[in-house]
């Protein structure tokens, strides 16, 4: 009875560390996409300013021409 007791308290732990582990690779993974999309938008709005200076640039010099 202590070897099957010892047993399944040892499945118990395993598991319970395998969950903790999950937890914390979702919450890392969930942290690094976080930083990515809000890279992403703070740049996209740049690069749309960027363009769209460039542009009305090129329509004033066509239109002025």
């Amino acid at each position: 009875y202590p070897l099957r007791r010892q047993r399944q308290m040892c499945i118990r732990d395993r598991y319970n560390v395998s969950k903790s582990h999950h937890s914390y690779l979702v919450n890392i993974l969930s942290v690094i996409f976080k930083y990515i999309y809000i890279k992403f938008v703070l740049y996209y709005d740049i690069l749309d300013d960027i363009l769209d200076d460039i542009l009305d640039d090129i329509l004033d010099d066509f239109l002025d021409e």
